[in-house]
C-alpha cells in the first residue's frame, strides 16, 4: 500500500522557526513512513502549481503593512538518496527547492530550499532511532527582513506495530536573519538571530486499508537575541488521509499553535495562529498525481486584532526513479501460502533472481520495510516468517523500493492506486 502525502506549500514568513522546523518534522516523518523510497539509489519529484492566495496584513494595530497576494505559479522539487546497511538499519541523504511567483503589483517572488542528512539504526525488532542534520534557505522579494537561513538537528526514537507509529522526537535549531538588526538583553545591536528547542511526540495509525490518521504536539522553546521575541511555544497538528474511490483520497490538515513571551507586559504576551486545509488527490498513473487543495488561515496577534488568510492551488506531481518496471519484472515466482493457525509460524518464499532488497510489509508492521526484511536463501529465493494473531492481514512485498501484489496470496484487493495487495486470513 502506498500514500501519496503532499508537502505544504504555503510559504507564511512570520511562523517562528520551531513552528516551521516542527511542522516540517511532521511531514517528513509522515512522508517516509508511507511511501517507501528506492533502495540504494536516487528518486525525486517535480511538482508544478498554480492558484490564488489573498493578501497579509501584518498586525493591524501596529504595522499597517500588506503583503501581497494574488495569482500564483509555483515549482517544487526534490531528490532524495537512501542507502541500507544490514539489521534494516540505513543512511540517506534529500534536498527541496520550492519558487514561487506572484501576479501582483509587486511581482513577489519566493524561494526556499532544504537539505537534509540522516541515518536510522533498527535497536530492536520493532523499535529504530533516527538522528538528522539539516540546513534551510528562505527569501521573499517584498520582505528584505524575512530573509533567513537556518540549521538544525534532530534524534527521535520510533516504535512500530501493527498499524500503529509511535514516536518521540527532539531537537534544536538555529535561525540568522541577515538584514534585520536587534538589540540583545545588553542593548548592544546587531544581527537578529533565534535559537530553538523542542520536544515532538507524535502517533500515526493506520485506520484501516482506507484511513490513515497522524496526531502530533510540538512543544518548543525560542531564545532570540531581542528578549521581547524570547518565547514557549506549543503546536499541535492532525492529519487525516481518507480513501473516497479507486486512487482518489481526501486530505485534511489542521494546525493550531500558541506562543507566549515571558518578557512582555500581560494582555501582550501572547499570539496565536490556525491553519487548516482540505484537498483530493487523484493518482493519475503510476507516477503522476493530480491534487486540488484549499488552505485557510487565522492570526491573532500580540497587541490585538486578527488577519484571515486563504490559499487555493492546483498542481500535478511527476515521481521518478526507484526502477518500478524493473522490481515488477525481477518477482517471477513464489511458493504457495500455507494457511496457519493463530500463534503458529507464517512463512513468505519469493522468488525474485535481480533483486537487492526484499522486505515483507502490511498491516501488520505499519507497511514500513525496514521491520520485516526477507533473506536470500539462494538461487533468487526470499523468505521469512512471523507469527501473528488472528485474523485478516494486508500485505505485499517491497522489491528494491517497489511494491509488488503478492502472487502467493489467497486473493488481492484493490490498493487505490492501480495496483493490488494481498489478502490473507489466519484462523484461531
Amino acid at each position: 500500500m502506498q500514500f501519496s502525502i503532499s508537502r505544504s506549500k504555503t510559504q507564511l514568513p512570520r511562523l517562528p522557526a520551531s513552528f516551521v522546523l516542527g511542522s516540517i518534522v511532521m511531514l517528513v516523518g509522515a512522508g517516509s513512513h508511507v511511501a517507501p523510497v528506492a533502495a540504494d539509489d536516487f528518486a525525486g519529484w517535480l511538482t508544478t502549481s498554480g492558484g490564488y492566495e489573498s493578501d497579509i496584513l501584518v498586525n493591524p494595530n501596529l504595522d499597517p503593512y500588506t503583503v501581497p497576494g494574488g495569482p500564483f505559479l509555483q515549482l517544487d522539487g526534490g531528490l532524495g538518496w537512501i542507502h541500507p546497511f544490514g539489521g534494516g538499519s540505513r543512511a540517506g541523504l534529500s534536498g527541496l527547492l520550492s519558487l514561487q511567483g506572484f501576479g501582483n503589483d509587486e511581482q513577489r517572488r519566493l524561494m526556499g530550499a532544504s537539505f537534509e542528512g540522516d541515518a536510522v539504526w533498527r535497536i530492536a525488532p520493532r523499535w529504530q532511532l533516527r538522528g538528522a542534520l539539516g540546513g534551510s534557505y528562505y527569501n521573499d522579494s517584498v520582505q528584505a527582513t524575512a530573509r533567513r537561513t537556518g540549521t538544525g538537528a534532530d534524534l527521535s526514537l520510533t516504535y512500530l506495530n501493527r498499524g500503529l507509529r509511535l514516536e518521540l522526537l527532539a531537537g534544536w535549531q538555529g535561525t540568522r536573519y541577515p538584514q534585520l538588526l536587534r538589540p540583545d538583553a545588553a542593548g548592544v545591536w546587531g544581527t537578529y538571530t533565534e535559537s530553538s528547542s523542542f520536544i515532538a511526540p507524535a502517533i500515526l495509525l493506520t485506520l484501516s486499508q482506507s484511513a490513515l490518521l497522524r496526531v502530533g504536539v510540538v512543544a518548543g522553546r525560542t531564545d532570540a537575541r531581542d528578549p521581547l521575541y524570547d518565547s514557549d511555544q506549543l503546536t499541535g497538528r492532525v492529519s487525516l488521509w481518507w480513501r473516497l474511490a479507486d486512487g482518489l483520497w481526501l486530505l485534511a490538515t489542521t494546525v493550531a499553535q500558541e506562543r507566549n513571551f515571558s518578557t512582555r507586559a500581560p494582555g501582550e504576551d501572547r499570539d496565536r495562529y490556525g491553519q487548516a486545509g482540505v484537498g483530493l488527490e487523484k493518482r493519475l498513473s503510476a507516477r503522476v498525481v493530480g491534487e486540488v487543495r484549499y488552505t485557510f488561515s487565522r492570526y491573532h496577534y500580540v497587541l490585538g486584532g486578527e488577519d484571515d488568510t486563504h490559499r487555493f492551488a492546483v498542481g500535478v506531481t511527476w515521481r521518478f526513479g526507484g526502477g518500478e518496471t524493473e522490481a515488477r519484472l525481477a518477482v517471477a515466482a513464489s511458493q504457495p501460502l500455507a494457511t496457519p493457525r493463530a500463534g503458529q509460524p507464517w512463512r513468505f518464499r519469493l522468488r525474485a533472481p535481480g533483486a537487492q532488497r526484499v522486505a515483507l510489509v502490511g498491516d501488520f508492521n505499519a507497511w514500513d520495510p525496514q521491520v520485516q526484511p526477507m533473506r536470500l536463501v539462494g538461487d533468487g529465493w526470499w523468505e521469512t516468517e512471523l507469527t501473528l494473531p488472528a485474523g485478516p492481514y494486508l500485505y505485499a512485498y517491497w522489491v528494491d523500493g517497489v511494491l509488488v501484489t503478492p502472487p502467493d496470496a489467497q486473493r488481492t484487493v484493490d490498493d487505490g492506486f492501480g495496483g493490488r495487495n494481498g489478502l490473507h486470513e489466519i484462523l484461531p
